[in-house]
């Protein structure tokens, strides 16, 4: 099984991440399988201090460029935890970190589409807006067009 870090770090308010961090090393601390992770716990801690100083004296500049570093580093050591799970998901969660879900979750068979349209054709050669008339986002859908008749000689080619 292929193991991917959840980490959703850029989501995380500056307190969040402070507490993220502490959580993690707690969850690594005297975690044997995970002794010899990169970074080590101790330059995390290092890190996450400095960044919780700057913090506390407002000091944006240097949280910033501190928040940048230390989120690098949690990523860093999460990918570091995959590596030494060796696909073990039970081992690498000991470590703190969440996974994603790789596996997804069954749909099904899909309704055949209905009503679609092609209102325009786009800006690009051969580019063909699609209007599907369904309530659903556009980033949601995904679209395959396959050639099933041979080309028309006065529309391609």
């Amino acid at each position: 099984m292929k193991i991917i870090p959840k980490l959703g770090l850029a989501q995380k308010s500056d307190p969040k991440i402070i507490t993220y961090t502490d959580e993690k090393i707690e969850k690594l601390t005297g975690n044997a399988p995970f002794a010899a992770v990169i970074p080590t716990v101790a330059d995390v801690t290092l890190k996450k201090d400095a960044f919780e100083t700057a913090l506390a004296a407002s000091n944006t500049s240097l949280k910033n460029q501190l928040r940048v570093d230390l989120e690098e580093m949690l990523t860093l050591q999460a990918y570091d935890c995959v590596k030494i799970a060796s696909s073990d998901l039970t081992l690498y969660l000991t470590s703190g970190y969440e996974a994603k879900d790789t596996a997804g979750q069954p749909t099904g068979e899909l309704d055949a589409p209905e009503n679609i349209l092609f209102r325009n054709y786009g800006k690009n050669s051969g580019q063909l807006i699609l209007h599907h008339g369904a309530n659903i986002p556009e980033e949601n859908l995904h679209y395959f067009l396959t050639q099933s008749m041979p080309c028309h000689p006065t529309i391609c080619c």
